[in-house]
């Protein structure tokens, strides 16, 4: 090639014949198609075993489950709203450099089957739904925005629209609607009053087995090392049936705080240039 035909390459005089001149590769994009404005983007890849090697664990990762049991006290046969009785199930607390990745979390209660001395069975799952709750509670606080009213109340006689915020119709003079509290907010009070000296208040968990959270939902809470997880059983109405022990369990995954910050910077939305 002479040196006139190259600088025309290269100037791209003959660029639209040839299929244009060839650029130099940066991104993985380029390599697998064509360039994109963005970093974005996902290659689609195929491990080796398939679907096992989602099953593998890693050794930086180390399996985890707790499970307590505690023997009821003489308070939960005369306990009330205003006396509860708090029984503490258990409490772990997250070691230096890791943090804890909560995965699932199971209560139950159980009771003599009837049958020989020391045999056992839990409780029909919201059996005593009425009499007590579950509280879990991550170095002094709940992460998540649930809220349970396990007393009920009475229904409203009214209308729907008694539901909804009553704005000034114009009658009494004023710059503006007048904020009237609607009837959900006055029963949300009051099942609030009725379970708030229990501690948890509305954040009370319910008498049941599975989570805090419908099926097929994400649910992973993360603790940082050093906090506390702290598992309860709270009576709020007396039990009048024999009970032989309240069981909390948790499990999840032990994860270094270093490469638990790398998985999350992994997972975060990448944006356009």
């Amino acid at each position: 090639m002479t040196d006139a035909l190259r600088a025309s390459l290269l100037r791209g005089g003959a660029a639209g014949a040839l299929g244009g001149v060839p650029q130099r590769v940066d991104r993985a994009s380029q390599r697998i198609g064509s360039p994109v404005e963005s970093e974005c983007g996902a290659l689609r890849m195929q491990f080796a075993g398939s679907w096992l090697l989602q099953l593998a664990n890693h050794e930086s990762t180390t399996p985890f489950e707790r499970v307590y049991r505690k023997l009821p006290t003489d308070g939960v046969f005369s306990a009330s709203p205003n006396n509860p009785v708090n029984i503490e199930l258990g409490s772990f607390t997250v070691p230096a450099s890791m943090s804890l990745l909560i995965l699932d979390w199971r209560f139950d209660v159980y009771r003599p089957s009837g049958i020989a001395v020391g045999d056992v069975m839990p409780f029909e799952d919201r059996r005593l739904a009425l009499q007590l709750g579950w509280d879990v509670v991550f170095a002094g606080k709940r992460p998540a925005n649930i809220e349970y009213q396990i007393t009920p109340s009475l229904a409203s006689m009214g209308s729907k629209a008694a539901y909804s915020s009553n704005p000034n119709p114009g009658i009494i003079p004023s710059n503006g609607p007048i904020p009237l509290a609607s009837q959900d907010e006055f029963d949300r009070a009051r099942f609030i009053q009725t379970q708030g000296p229990s501690g948890p208040g509305a954040s009370l968990l319910p008498q049941r087995h599975r989570l805090d959270v419908q099926p097929e939902m994400p649910f992973t809470f993360v603790v940082e090392a050093a906090q506390r997880v702290q598992l309860s059983a709270i009576v709020f109405q007396p039990i009048s049936v024999p009970i032989s022990f309240f069981e909390g369990e948790f499990s999840g995954l032990l994860v270094g705080a270093n490469a638990l910050k790398k998985f999350l910077e992994g997972a975060a939305p990448c944006y356009g240039e």
